[in-house]
């Protein structure tokens, strides 16, 4: 119970925190993109910051420009092959990468699936 308060009380610092710090940067094109080699493989991980509201607030138009940046660097045949968003938590995030042009997204499980491995003695370490 204690910890539940404690974390409520810390909700406004880390309400304002995020917002205060979020900036809009527009997303250049460079005129000049070298593809990826054959024999290679790239790895794209990016925080989109696509939490619920409210902390933060919608992130819509952000995610609509990374995913015409990513269309762009695919059509150019320079996107990453492979791209890992972290706090993407709502269907915009992978809705932008199938926009993007990417055929195949996975997402991760949601919180109220239940766990199928065995809980390890390391599991408790962490």
């Amino acid at each position: 119970m204690r910890r539940w308060i404690v974390g409520l009380a810390m909700l406004p610092g880390v309400f304002f925190a995020t917002r205060s710090g979020s900036v809009e940067v527009p997303i250049a094109i460079p005129e000049m993109v070298t593809p990826h080699a054959a024999n290679e493989i790239s790895l794209l991980t990016y925080n989109v910051q696509d939490l619920p509201w409210p902390l933060v607030e919608d992130r819509g138009p952000a995610l609509a420009a990374i995913g015409q940046r990513l269309r762009h660097l695919r059509l150019t045949h320079a996107a990453p092959q492979l791209v890992v968003l972290q706090e993407a938590f709502s269907e915009s995030s992978a809705a932008m990468l199938r926009d993007a042009g990417y055929r195949h997204v996975l997402t991760g499980p949601a919180a109220s699936v239940a766990r199928t491995a065995p809980a390890t003695p390391h599991d408790a370490a962490f």
